[in-house]
């Protein structure tokens, strides 16, 4: 007789990953139908409400075809890896995997049901291990043992559908057995990690780029994500838990996604936000409708760019989908806000899409910048500007608020279209750019009036300045967020870019063909806004209006100090990283009261504070990675991980610091490599700050006292009365040797 295994569908290999989906149709046995949306792709045929569930609309040429429910698998051929253990090429039915080769472990023929012991296939009936090795007891073979939990499995599934029917004959302690593997499959995994493709999940999940959040319950419609939202309005949140932090310090987390068609480019940027007020991009994706090109003479959009436009949302909203987003806010600004059938312009898009834009006045565009710009940066007495293309934002900020707004039409794009009819541009052109430009500035900074400490850049066309600028300088911190873009730099690839074509110019290390013919006017109005406010750099931000937004949606309390935007950075990668945050958190104050006593001696002031408690909130991060040298791996968490609130030389102190802390020696090859932004200062004070590190991980305690004793020769540490603690000798010498060899100090521990 043809053994089950051979005509069993695919989905009958082992699927412990999530029993929960859908079940196949047992053989001889009517097909179970599956959940609405979810059945095998074949082109030609859809699944009713596939599509609407999601709340799009996609144009006919664009839809992804499905099958309707309810239709049976058809497994595909089996290949053959292993002898006797076939890998079956599944289908893509309810439960099963894609184009992706799976162990097939065959199932019992109904034959052995009758008591008769399951035969082996002969593939598994040597008794060493596949491919060789040691022998093992017939009995424990672990092939045998992985084909007894299949049929334990099957055995389940039939039980279920038998007890429906009144016809249970399952014995019980193999109905528990199965029931175990059925909770050990539903354990929480650690997040972040891609836990297979959605078709394997169970229809009440929803994929999102970060982890698993529940959704809409079964037989409940779920939310269009597009549905229009006042932005003032809270992000519903997903709760999501990593393996291995402690549930009373899980934090919740939720996704959104902010798609912003811009004069130039348009951008779907998906967030991981926190209710502390963090938001982090953990996906992004662009188009280059360029909305903003050969405007009819009314400043109408073009047909062709209208249909370029539809074309960049009709494919985000398709990846929207893909991922799972469960809320999106649309938004666009400059072309649109222009444009009298901007609002035409939205309305198409709606209809072939169902995303509904917000046409931001430049008042708003504004305002969202400076938003994302404060929830990165603490900020003080500065001038917040956001160069598109289409528009210029400028965002006056008093005692760290937003005072005054003004949107000026000195986009690079508009004014690349205006006055460079040349490629290269002529001199002329140049120089008459150069004056409209210096005209308008001048008026708006002169009317906000007073002094401004710092000019703050966002937007795409200074990213791409400070991209080009840090590869072609070899800066040692690749990050845009935080760059100084000096004025000679600026002026420098004036001069190098300025010559070039736009063909030559897009070779050019980050500027790329989306910048390539308007950066020349972008560099113009960054010189004028230098000599304008008396700065000699720009200080570039990586997050615009597309965080302010978020911020905005999850009402994060702004503006705030650099201290609460460097905590709130810290909680947020105790999720994501898992690590203990009230450890975290102890380790911290003990080190600030440390560094409290010591950095009067150094003179060191806040940004050295600072630098050490980001150090000190992160020193465990690294155990994420590898628990033997975490310290390396916090170090690079720290460089590349966003902990807002720091500049880049604090980043840097705070990286090298942690690390340090386990008492390290410096690489000789620090003070090459992260030049210009520190040298041998800066290297000791890392030394020492990871030596206060160091004692500080060793005595954290909330009963910790700390003092300079023998005028200021010998550090005390003692504890609060009732304190239950006693610091083991070993780690009594660790604070000595720590205190003796950095700082010259003597050490007297005392307990109790």
């Amino acid at each position: 007789m043809e053994p089950l295994a051979a005509r069993a569908p695919a989905c009958l290999a082992v699927r412990l990953a999530d029993p929960t989906l859908a079940q196949p149709p047992l053989v001889g046995e009517d097909p179970v139908e599956a959940p609405a949306g979810v059945g095998p792709r074949v082109q030609g045929q859809q699944a009713p409400g596939a599509v609407e569930q999601s709340g799009l609309s996609l144009a006919p040429e664009e839809r992804e075809e499905e099958l309707p429910s309810g239709l049976p698998v058809v497994p595909q051929p089996a290949q053959e890896i292993l002898p006797g253990v076939p890998a079956v090429r599944s289908g893509r039915g309810p439960g099963c995997g894609g184009e992706q080769l799976r162990r097939h472990v065959p199932v019992p023929d109904p034959a052995d049901e009758a008591g008769q012991p399951a035969q082996a296939p002969r593939g598994l009936r040597d008794d060493r291990l596949l491919g060789g090795g040691d022998e093992v007891a017939p009995d424990r073979h672990p092939a045998r043992e992985a084909a007894q939990v299949a049929m334990d499995v099957v055995d389940f599934l039939r039980s279920e559908r038998r007890a429906r029917e009144g016809t249970l004959d399952l014995p019980v302690e193999r109905r528990e057995r199965a029931h175990e593997l059925r909770a050990e499959s539903q354990r929480p995994r650690r997040r972040g990690y891609r836990q297979g493709p959605a078709r394997h999940r169970s229809p009440d999940v929803t994929p999102l780029v970060s982890g698993w959040v529940s959704v809409a319950p079964e037989g409940r419609a779920a939310p269009n994500p597009f549905t229009p939202v006042r932005f003032s309005d809270p992000v519903p949140t997903a709760r999501t838990r990593t393996a291995f932090a402690p549930a009373d310090h899980a934090r919740e987390l939720s996704t959104l996604g902010v798609i912003d068609v811009g004069s130039n480019t348009a951008r779907f940027v998906v967030f991981e936000t926190s209710a502390g007020g963090i938001v982090r991009p953990v996906f992004e994706t662009k188009e280059s409708p360029r909305l903003g090109l050969e405007p009819a003479a009314d400043g109408s959009l073009s047909e062709a760019a209208i249909a370029r436009g539809v074309h960049a949302v009709r494919r985000f909203s398709r990846t929207v989908r893909q991922l799972g987003v469960r809320k999106v806010i649309g938004v666009a600004t400059s072309a649109a806000r222009d444009a009298p059938n901007g609002p035409a312009f939205v309305q198409e898009v709606e209809r072939a899409t169902s995303v509904r834009l917000k046409i931001l006045s430049g008042t708003e565009e504004a305002r969202y910048a400076y938003l994302g710009v404060a929830g990165t940066l603490e900020l003080r007495n500065d001038l917040v500007c956001d160069l598109g293309g289409g528009s210029l934002q400028l965002a006056e900020v008093r005692d760290g608020a937003l005072r005054n707004s003004v949107s000026l039409p000195l986009g690079a794009l508009r004014l690349s279209r205006r006055f460079l009819e040349h490629d290269p541009p002529k001199r002329r052109e140049r120089e008459q750019l150069r004056e409209h430009a210096r005209s308008a500035i001048r008026s708006a900074v002169e009317a906000f009036g007073g002094h401004h400490d710092r000019l703050v850049a966002v937007g795409g066309t200074v990213r791409a300045l400070a991209r080009a600028s840090i590869d072609l300088t070899e800066f040692p911190v690749r990050r845009v967020h935080g760059y100084r873009l000096y004025d000679r730099a600026i002026e420098a690839m004036d001069e190098l870019l300025g010559e070039m074509p736009a063909n030559k110019r897009k070779a050019i290390p980050g500027i790329g063909s989306d910048r390539a013919d308007v950066v020349l006017a972008g560099i113009t109005v960054f010189e004028e806004l230098e000599r304008a406010i008396g700065v000699d750099h720009v200080l570039v931000s990586g997050a615009g209006i597309r965080e302010g937004i978020a911020l905005e949606a999850i009402r994060a309390r702004l503006p705030t100090s650099a201290e609460e935007l460097v905590d709130r950075s810290v909680a947020t990668a105790s999720t994501t990283f898992g690590f203990d945050l009230e450890r975290a958190r102890e380790v911290a104050d003990t080190a600030d009261r440390l560094f409290g006593l010591l950095a009067g001696r150094y003179g060191w002031g806040r940004s050295e504070r600072l630098a050490l408690r980001a150090a000190a909130g992160m020193h465990d991060a690294g155990i994420a990675v590898d628990l033997w040298n975490h310290p390396a791996h916090s170090a690079y968490l720290l460089r590349n991980y966003p902990i807002w609130g720091l500049d880049q030389r604090e980043i840097l102190l705070a990286s090298m610091t942690a690390y340090l802390h386990d008492g390290d020696e410096p690489p000789s090859a620090w003070k090459k490599r992260y030049l210009p932004l520190v040298g041998s200062p800066e290297v000791g004070t890392a030394v020492r700050l990871g030596a206060i590190l160091e004692v500080a991980k060793t005595v954290a305690s909330p009963k910790t006292l700390l003092s300079l004793a023998s005028g200021g020769q010998r550090l005390a540490v003692a504890f609060s009365s009732g304190a239950d603690v006693a610091l083991p000798s070993r780690w009594q010498e660790k604070v000595r040797k720590a205190m003796e060899r950095v700082f010259d100090l003597e050490v007297k521990v005392r307990d109790g």
